[in-house]
């Protein structure tokens, strides 16, 4: 079974609509963690706000946690098949997924500017390193 690109909106959809209560300014978040030297600008933790940040992965809207070969997200967990970058920080992926157990295959297209990731038409936001504990 595909994980079809509704599928993957939905998913960045649900990220996007999390209605968590605004963080005070006294307890705002750390700055945002840059993928280590040399790794790729996608690798790092990403969200659709701040206080998405914060949702632990098992949680619904938990943020993607990406790493060289794919992300984990909640109850998603991708490896890519395939990335081919297209332009500078910019990456066509093709990857294997098993999406509550049930193992799909899926494609999207992502890019980093900054701290901001755009992935499918979603806007993410870079996660600061050390997210405040629970």
């Amino acid at each position: 079974m595909k994980l079809s690109l509704a599928a993957l909106a939905v998913c960045i959809a649900a990220l996007a609509a999390c209605d968590q209560a605004p963080t005070p300014a006294s307890e705002a978040p750390a700055a945002p963690e840059a993928a280590a030297p040399g790794a790729p600008a996608y690798v790092g933790t990403w969200a659709a706000d701040a206080a998405a940040c914060e949702i632990p992965q098992e949680q619904q809207g938990a943020p993607y946690a990406f790493h060289a070969d794919g992300y984990d997200q909640h109850e998603a967990h991708c490896t890519f098949a395939t990335l081919d970058e297209t332009a500078p920080n910019t990456w066509h992926a093709n990857a294997a997924c098993s999406v509550e157990g049930d193992e799909q295959s899926t494609a999207w297209d992502m890019s980093v500017e900054g701290d901001a990731m755009t992935m499918e038409g979603q806007r993410l936001i870079r996660c600061p390193a050390d997210p405040p504990a629970p």
